[in-house]
């Protein structure tokens, strides 16, 4: 049976305002890419490997990968916990929690 991977993310805009949307959307792409595939950045996305689908050995490997990629790309967000829930049809649902970073004004990095 195949393995299909879900991303959603958890935002509290009501805490911290809409002007958040875009960096929650670059996230849901980082998260949806696979690295290697963007030709401005070749490492922008998420190892193909880790996409394909989760098995409970690689949870760690994922949100390791996440949070890697979120320090380069997106450093204004901060992942606060991860949820991962499997369906019997073969789904992987993964569920990121983000806050505003501490480093919220360093835009720099940002896509």
């Amino acid at each position: 049976m195949a393995v299909f991977l879900k991303t959603d993310v958890e935002f509290d805009y009501e805490d911290y305002g809409r002007e958040w949307e875009e960096k929650i959307e670059q996230l849901k792409f980082l998260c949806s890419t696979f690295e290697g595939s963007c030709p401005g950045d070749r490492n922008f996305g998420l190892p193909p490997d880790i996409l394909d689908g989760i098995s409970e050995g690689q949870q760690a490997d994922y949100v390791m990968a996440v949070t890697e990629k979120m320090e380069i790309y997106i450093p204004s967000l901060e992942l606060v916990d991860v949820e991962f829930n499997a369906s019997e049809d073969g789904m992987v649902s993964v569920v990121l929690y983000i806050e505003p970073s501490d480093e919220e004004d360093n835009e720099e990095g940002d896509v």
